[in-house]
């Protein structure tokens, strides 16, 4: 398992803080789950398979596929819950869309604006 956690990891493009952040575990959690120390919780891998596209079977067992094929149902379970736009459907279908390294340009983005607001530029 922590050779397909590790393959998600590096295709995130973030650093381990960041990709930490994003499924909300700590640094030292995250460096443990990596080296095969610890294995995630369920609600961890939750979180990985719905933020990174992933089947959580896959994760766990590395039965294929590998991605998940719900992309656009659940972009329109997040447009009804949330009361997204046209446009912020179409923001989240780009984003699934994207390559590996574009995801982690924008992701790096996005963090260095709230990085910006948190300082108060």
């Amino acid at each position: 398992m922590k050779e397909r956690i590790r393959e998600i990891f590096e295709s995130s493009g973030l650093n381990q803080s960041h990709f930490a952040k994003s499924i909300e575990i700590t640094r030292a959690y995250c460096s443990q789950l990596l080296s095969g120390k610890r294995t995630p919780s369920p609600k961890t891998v939750r979180l990985i398979a719905e933020i990174y596209g992933y089947r959580p079977e896959w994760i766990l067992s590395g039965e294929e596929p590998k991605k998940n094929d719900e992309t656009t149902a659940e972009i329109g379970r997040l447009v009804q819950k949330y009361g997204l736009t046209e446009k912020g459907a179409l923001l989240l279908r780009t984003y699934f869309d994207m390559s590996p390294e574009k995801r982690a340009a924008l992701e790096n983005f996005v963090l260095s604006l709230t990085e910006d607001k948190e300082k108060g530029n």
